[in-house]
This record gives C-alpha cells, structure tokens and sequence, in this order.
C-alpha cells in the first residue's frame, strides 16, 4: 500500500540548499519515489502556519520510503538541508478504500490525549 512523506521545511539558506535539491530528485526517483507536491505558498484555512515549503511524496510502502531515506546517496546530499533548513518529516500510510468507513466512523471518537 502507498506510502506518503510530508515535509515542511523552512529554508534558511537557499544557496546551500540549492545543492541539496540539485541531486534530490534523481536519487529519489532511483528509489521508486514520486514528487506530488512542491508549494511554497500554501494557503492555511485553520491553525497556526507560518509559511514555508510544504512537500509531498509517495512510495510503494513505508520499506521503499525507508530505503531511500536511508539510501547512502539520500545521506550524502542531507547534510546540505540540515544546514540550510528546518524541518519536519512525516510518514503517512494509504488508507485502504474497504477501511475508509471505519477511519470516518473513529474520526467521530473523542481522541486519545
């Protein structure tokens, strides 16, 4: 099942972090990933945001996502986004189409704290 990661980065130093994105997407795309979203001006329409680039990419399953992550040609290029910006990575599972009505019922469940 798909696997997606969300990324919200706030870029402090866009020079070092052209050499991070330079090499990006052709590593990524040796481990199987798609780029579905790049957006440096996403819109809120709740919470707190305080802008920056949000990412979105999806892989086969969560292994294919770990693979490239942990990929020594991801972990070449990741020093350049660690000096260059903040950010937050997430990791989310597909939801299979027959549990999409129970995940609607359980969103109604008072959350766990």
């Amino acid at each position: 099942m798909a696997t997606y990661l969300v990324a919200y980065l706030k870029v402090d130093d866009p020079d070092r972090y052209t050499r991070y994105a330079a090499d990006f997407v052709p590593i990524m795309n040796k481990y199987g990933g798609e780029l579905l979203v790049v957006d440096d001006n996403a819109e809120p329409i709740e919470g707190d945001y305080e802008g920056g680039r949000l990412v979105v990419l999806r892989f086969a399953d969560r292994q294919a996502a770990k693979r490239w992550y942990e990929s020594p040609e991801y972990q070449e290029i990741l020093p350049h986004r660690h000096a260059a910006s903040r950010a937050n990575f997430l990791v989310l599972a597909e939801t299979a189409p027959e549990m999409a009505g129970w995940i609607a019922a359980e969103m109604g469940r008072p959350a766990i704290p």
